[in-house]
Parts: structure tokens; C-alpha cells; sequence
């Protein structure tokens, strides 16, 4: 692949990423005028988890073991109560422009505390 070719895939992926993470948050808002906050966001973990599933079968792969489930179902209802849930309840109070923004720049101020925190403690 030329040079070119791959700067403009490049391109078209960060446009692609822009659009759809950024009208994510105009949809959230949009939504909540008539679907309550968290069962709208568990639609969206709904719809996803369909198209997951889909997607596996598809590719002719199998799920994971059943023994698995009981901590994926854990690690979904933590997404969907703390990660998803906080963004859908929030956007009741702030702009969907404002939410972008924050869970956007959320990684900055983990890494930030996770940098503070580690140099903060003694070294073994």
C-alpha cells in the first residue's frame, strides 16, 4: 500500500471516529427526551451485544464458554451502571457538546492520577 493510500485511510478513520463518537452523545440526548436514561443505555448494550453475537457467528467462531458468563455479565452491568449509566444520567443536567468533551478527556486525568499515585508511593 502506497503512502498515500494509507495517510488517506488514515484520514477517513479519524473522520469516521469523530462522527460516530461524536453524534453518539447528540443521539444520547436526543434519546433521553423519551426513553428513561439507563434503559435506554441498556438498548444500546442490547443492540450491541446482538451485533457481537452476529458477528461471531458470521465468522463461523464460537462464544466463549459459559463459565466465563457469570464475571462478562458482572463486568457489563459495572459498564452500564458506572461507565454508560454516569454519561446517560449526566446528560440530563449538561450538554451533549460538554459530556463529549469530559468523557473525552477522561483518559488525560486517569493517566495524570495514575502517574501522581505511582510516583507518590514508596518503591519496593
Amino acid at each position: 500500500m502506497t503512502d498515500s493510500r494509507q495517510t488517506r485511510r488514515a484520514w477517513l478513520a479519524w473522520i469516521a471516529i469523530c462522527l460516530i463518537w461524536g453524534t453518539t452523545y447528540l443521539a444520547i440526548k436526543i434519546a433521553l427526551g423519551t426513553i428513561p436514561p439507563l434503559l435506554m443505555g441498556g438498548f444500546r448494550y442490547l443492540i450491541a451485544g446482538a451485533i457481537m453475537v452476529a458477528a461471531i457467528k458470521l465468522r463461523g467462531a464460537r462464544l466463549p464458554p459459559a463459565s466465563t458468563w457469570p464475571s462478562q455479565v458482572l463486568i457489563g452491568f459495572a459498564m452500564l451502571g458506572f461507565g454508560n449509566g454516569g454519561v446517560v444520567i449526566a446528560e440530563q443536567h449538561l450538554t451533549s457538546g460538554l459530556t463529549a468533551v469530559l468523557v473525552g478527556t477522561s483518559p488525560f486525568g486517569w493517566s495524570a492520577s495514575t502517574r501522581h499515585f505511582r510516583e507518590a508511593s514508596p518503591s519496593a
